[in-house]
């Protein structure tokens, strides 16, 4: 596995829906990890019924991004980290570029 990508999210399975795709397409030897950070709208059950490629954890207790962050590096299983904000969606070969320059 080349590296884990982390996406911290509370709340967000619409915003997921339009990130995840492009994160998918380009993931090929990466992991990705959706840190729920405790959402009411069904992220990780849904979010795992619509991207079975992606492996989802689901925080409880207090939310705060700061836990979701480290809850999903700390379970991140590749070589190199990627932390990204489910808000972003990537452009076409980013993934790769970003391998590359940390390589």
């Amino acid at each position: 596995m080349r590296g884990s990508i982390v996406i911290p999210s509370r709340n967000g399975l619409e915003i997921l829906r339009r990130c995840l795709p492009s994160v998918l397409a380009q993931a090929g030897g990466w992991e990705v990890v959706v840190s729920d950070d405790g959402s009411s709208d069904g992220t990780a059950s849904l979010g795992r019924a619509e991207f079975p490629g992606v492996r989802f954890l689901e925080r409880t207790g207090e939310p705060g991004f700061c836990f979701a962050v480290n809850e999903g590096m700390a379970s991140a299983r590749g070589g190199m980290l990627l932390l990204l904000n489910n808000d972003v969606i990537p452009a076409p070969g980013a993934l790769e570029n970003l391998a590359l320059a940390l390589e």
